[in-house]
């Protein structure tokens, strides 16, 4: 991250880490606010790098923590192989570490991810209290419904199932795929305390079709009534890229997050 702010590692082992950066403090000599931000993938990674989100955040005096769970890329070979078969699991677990750790240090604490980052997120605001305010991207919700009709299903059968050794993505699914596949996406009706939701979809998304994940979502929180503001970009697809989705996510982000701490 580029200006005063410097980076610090949260925690660290052989596949996985955290880096914390925390924003400068407020009259009362405290940081109060911190955004975990849990990549997708799942083997993408975050660094040490300027990026403008990171940035606006911190202006605002919000402190960010970029995790790189279990799975991430950067710790060699040994740490993709450990999501093998694990995911929701392994990637989860060390989510739960740096929620509790950041939990420790700050007041508020908010959750924020895109696609895998973003199941993550969900499930983590589902079985956590004191989360603040829950931040998702093109989240994938229902991994049953994914296995299906998205354009990856191999990867459900790879990331649930260790390396597609005895289930091949290519025959009809089963009934034991859609209860394993249901048992581990993010449930609403277990929340113990379901945080307030901003909610970013592409309507054009075939990696994570927004109908039967973000919108369902949505729906299950309006039902709880739980409040959930939700954008939808009609034409754009999983990476949100546009001049006009950029500029509405930077400002609605920052605000959504001062709004609930």
């Amino acid at each position: 991250i580029q200006g005063p702010y410097k980076a610090e590692l949260l925690f660290q082992t052989d596949t996985s880490g955290a880096l914390l950066v925390k924003a400068d403090k407020d009259s009362d000599g405290r940081n109060k606010s911190v955004v975990m931000m849990i990549h997708g993938g799942p083997n993408g990674n975050y660094v040490d790098e300027y990026d403008r989100l990171s940035w606006c955040l911190l202006k605002h005096g919000i402190s960010i923590c970029k995790v790189n769970y279990t799975g991430s890329s950067g710790y060699g070979q040994k740490g993709i192989d450990a999501l093998m078969g694990r995911v929701g699991e392994a990637d989860l677990e060390d989510c739960n570490l740096v929620y509790n750790l950041l939990n420790e240090k700050f007041e508020n604490v908010h959750l924020y991810g895109g696609s895998h980052g973003g199941y993550l997120a969900a499930k983590l605001a589902c079985q956590v209290e004191n989360v603040k305010s829950c931040i998702l991207l093109n989240p994938v919700i229902n991994v049953w419904m994914n296995a299906v009709y998205c354009d990856i299903p191999d990867y459900y059968y790879c990331g649930y199932y260790y390396g597609c050794i005895d289930h091949d993505w290519r025959d009809p699914i089963t009934r034991n795929d859609l209860e394993l596949f249901h048992s581990v996406s993010p449930n609403i009706k277990s929340a113990i305390k379901h945080p307030p939701c901003l909610i970013f979809l592409g309507g054009k998304d075939v990696r994570v079709p927004c109908v039967t994940n973000g919108l369902v979502y949505r729906r299950w929180l309006v039902k709880q009534g739980i409040f959930v503001k939700c954008h939808l970009f009609p034409d754009l697809g999983h990476a949100l890229k546009s001049g006009e989705a950029e500029y509405t996510m930077l400002a609605d982000i920052v605000d959504f997050v001062r709004e609930c701490s």
